[in-house]
């Protein structure tokens, strides 16, 4: 664990994430509101994570977080898996829609994690509008 590694892991997790879900929006799968509303997550989180460090507080992880996680991760594999499906079995048994409503979730629950997120952390951005930052 480098300190640039510390940085890194969290921007290119993000990049990866983003990219996927654009390319889910490209193909149809997702509408931009929803592109929008987990890209502007990703970034308020990191936003809020660096006004911590200025004031030498660390957020760790909350567990809707954690949640949000695995729910991005199984229902992108579910998305693309049923486009794969579709493809190589178009006569399997798996919803048209199945895509799209894997997105609304991971949506909701991306949203749903960012308002836990802002609610847990907000006296730390409270105190960061009203205080001077501490200094070493």
């Amino acid at each position: 664990m480098t300190s640039f590694g510390k940085l890194f892991d969290p921007f290119s997790d993000a990049f990866s994430r983003f990219t996927l879900f654009l390319g889910l929006y490209h193909i149809g799968v997702a509408e931009l509101w929803m592109i929008i509303a987990i890209f502007y997550r990703d970034a308020t989180v990191s936003f809020m994570r660096s006004v911590a460090a200025v004031r030498n507080v660390i957020l760790s992880a909350r567990q809707s977080g954690k949640i949000k996680a695995v729910v991005q991760g199984v229902g992108t594999q579910v998305a693309f898996l049923s486009l794969v499906m579709f493809e190589l079995a178009p006569s399997a048994p798996i919803p048209a829609s199945l895509p799209y409503w894997s997105m609304w979730i991971i949506t909701i629950v991306t949203l749903v994690s960012f308002v836990d997120y802002f609610v847990g952390n907000l006296p730390i951005l409270r105190s960061a509008w009203s205080e001077a930052p501490t200094s070493e």
